[in-house]
């Protein structure tokens, strides 16, 4: 098979697998130099839409631990996927030779599942669940890199629709939720990955006969209690004792020290049970109601530790350790409404709305049979809705909210407000009235009426007197600081009034910052201002462009140190400094442009966008310089070609085709 050549481009070396659905050859890459391997599947044993899925899936999916697909072929008998060469072996042969494999491996295998499955379970609008973890799916290569393929029966989740298509589930790996009711969620991967981990480290087959899962010690007797304890978690049989999220999993798998000294901890307790039982048998009764009083109360207590410091890191913008404080205290107790609100805060204080509506909407069904963690997360999915302009789904989320509790005030507040931003006067009415009608705070109803006037009267200023009286009054800083950014976007939506309506933009923001400080609200009210001065410089000419790209620098440096570190900020900045470059003829910006990217580079590792603006950055940098004999492509054309092995879409694909012209061309013609 070495001289055939398929579509011209690809020379087939040898058969590397053979499936009930296809077969799997390895393949040189005559363009590219390189191997791949190309999956063909007869349309004669799938349906053409079914083959489709997995591209369909993985068009979108950009992961360090996650195959990818390049190109996509068809003819009247089969589909040909080119995908991902990986020089390793399926852990289900991996097992056929070893039989088992030893804790820190499996440990190690699995944290990287746990990174893959973490991006597949928050990708926006629409998770993607992946349903068929098991051995042969994974491959791992000699530095012991796991990935994840064949996303055959992969799909996105959505809640308004979660039965299962009929597709070919894997007994033993699938959950029993998805066999007995054919229903699924992100906890449904958490259960076959922890029996995936079960068989690599007993090797013990869950398609044997015999299996029925049984306790894990009594078919490994040498495992750790801690790895016993995380793989018990995980494949619970009710989903609502499982990890909830693969992030609890993965915390567990980084902290597995901790656990080892709390059930060292326990085991110390139930000793010392038994030395007292040797001694009483009354005494031993006592002890038992009275320990395990005691040691729900030391949860307790821990939990709420958890929760106090958890808060207390928010209040000392230390996000991140506010962020794992309140994740241990839902270990602890995965119902604390305490520290769910404290991530909930941790979401909308940080402005990363997006990132909240994902992390709750994998978690609802947890909260169905508990009104209060419903409330306060169907609440929640109703602020990031409407702080993200979508309205029509925030008053989805609030109306449930309202059903469980309609006499919460935030919650008429929020319904009022996504009304009016939605111009339904009629329905915002009856949740104002009642607001009215319980004597509301005066400058909360005062922010309402802001509202009112703008979205229904369209009486700009009238909206501005009211958010005045809010700022100029208002003890609470959470109102004022939304009325200072109403104030805001007020004027610079309304050029047609005030000519100045920029400038009066900008000087909105800077008061609340100056009023504010460093607080929660500074992450939403900096990327504002940052966004503003960058637009602004793009009309300016001068010392008055170089001034307004250096503020806006300033403002995209005050996120970062508030530790906000998101892709685009990162492409912002160094596009930013380039402006600079060009304005003050400086190649030093250049370099500083550079430099931020790759940052980004080491931070997204598998990133299309962070590795194409590093290759333009680095080509411009070359051509900005005056001397044609001291410029040296050789670092840009590295980070072309490593860009090219990431394109995964169409549109990556006619950016990079678009970049290689555009260089051909300004070569040519120096």
């Amino acid at each position: 098979m070495e001289s055939q050549a398929l579509f011209g481009r690809y020379n087939i070396k040898n058969v590397i697998g053979r499936g009930g659905m296809g077969t799997v050859f390895l393949a040189f890459d005559k363009q590219t130099n390189k191997n791949v391997a190309i999956k063909k599947v007869d349309l004669q044993k799938r349906s053409r839409k079914a083959v489709l899925n997995e591209p369909t899936i993985l068009k979108n999916v950009n992961h360090k631990n996650i195959i990818q697909i390049y190109d996509i072929y068809e003819s009247s008998q089969s589909i040909f996927m080119v995908m991902d060469y990986i020089e390793g072996y399926s852990l289900r042969d991996g097992l056929a030779e070893h039989k088992k494999f030893n804790e820190k491996l499996v440990i190690n295998w699995a944290s990287q599942l746990c990174e893959a499955l973490e991006y597949l379970h928050n990708l926006e609008p629409c998770p993607i669940i992946y349903r068929d973890i098991k051995p042969s799916n994974i491959l791992v290569d000699k530095n012991n890199k796991v990935t994840l393929i064949d996303f055959g029966i992969a799909c996105e989740y959505r809640p308004e629709n979660m039965d299962t298509e009929k597709v070919a589930l894997t007994r033993g790996f699938c959950s029993p939720e998805q066999l007995a009711d054919r229903i699924f969620d992100n906890r449904s991967d958490i259960y076959s990955l922890g029996v995936t981990m079960y068989y690599l480290i007993s090797g013990v087959s869950p398609t044997e006969d015999s299996f029925k899962l049984r306790p894990i010690r009594d078919v490994c007797p040498e495992i750790s209690p801690e790895l016993e304890y995380i793989i018990t978690k995980a494949t619970m049989i009710d989903t609502n004792e499982r990890y909830q999220c693969v992030e609890d999993l993965r915390y567990d798998f980084i902290n597995i020290d901790r656990i080892k000294r709390q059930l060292r901890y326990f085991v110390f307790k139930q000793i010392a049970t038994y030395v007292f039982f040797a001694l009483a048998y009354l005494f031993f009764v006592s002890m038992i109601i009275i320990g395990g009083l005691r040691i729900k109360s030391d949860a307790v207590l821990f939990g709420e530790t958890l929760v106090h410091e958890a808060q207390l890191n928010i209040a000392g913008k230390n996000y991140l350790e506010a962020y794992r404080g309140f994740n241990g205290a839902i270990e602890i107790n995965n119902l604390s409404i305490e520290a769910y609100e404290g991530i909930y805060k941790y979401f909308y204080e940080t402005a990363n709305f997006i990132d909240g509506i994902n992390y709750i909407r994998l978690r609802l069904a947890l909260f169905e049979n508990h009104p209060d963690l419903a409330e306060l997360s169907n609440l929640y999915l109703g602020k990031f809705y409407i702080k993200e302009g979508n309205c029509r789904e925030a008053l989805k989320y609030l109306q449930t909210a309202y059903e469980i509790d309609s006499q919460n005030d935030d919650i008429l507040v929020n319904l009022t407000l996504a009304h009016l931003k939605n111009d339904a006067l009629s329905s915002a009415n009856v949740f104002f009235q009642t607001l009215i009608d319980k004597d509301y705070d005066k400058y909360q109803l005062s922010y309402l009426y802001g509202i009112y006037s703008e979205e229904i009267l369209e009486k700009p200023n009238d909206a501005i007197d009211y958010y005045g009286n809010v700022i100029n009054n208002s003890a609470d800083n959470a109102l004022k600081a939304e009325a200072y950014i109403s104030t805001a976007q007020i004027y610079k939506k309304n050029l047609d009034i005030w000519s100045n309506g920029q400038e009066l933009y900008l000087t909105t923001l800077e008061e609340a910052i100056s009023f504010f400080g460093e607080s929660y609200k500074s992450f939403e009210i900096f990327k504002l201002i940052a966004s503003e001065y960058k637009e602004k410089a793009n009309t300016a000419t001068g010392q008055e462009k170089i001034e307004c790209l250096q503020k806006a620098l300033d403002n995209y440096y005050k996120l970062f140190d508030l530790k906000e570190d998101e892709l685009n900020l990162y492409i912002d900045v160094a596009y930013i400094y380039q402006e600079m470059a060009r304005s003050k003829d400086n190649i030093a910006d250049y370099n500083l442009a550079i430099q931020i990217l790759l940052d980004a580079t080491q931070k997204y590792p598998q990133s299309f966008l962070a590795h194409y603006h590093l290759t333009v950055m680095a080509f411009e940098q070359e051509f900005f310089k005056e001397d044609v004999g001291a410029r040296d492509f050789r670092v840009a054309n590295d980070y072309f070609y490593k860009a090219k092995t990431l394109v995964k879409t169409e549109t990556d694909a006619q950016w990079i085709v678009g970049l290689d012209n555009h260089i051909k061309n300004t070569l040519g013609t120096q």
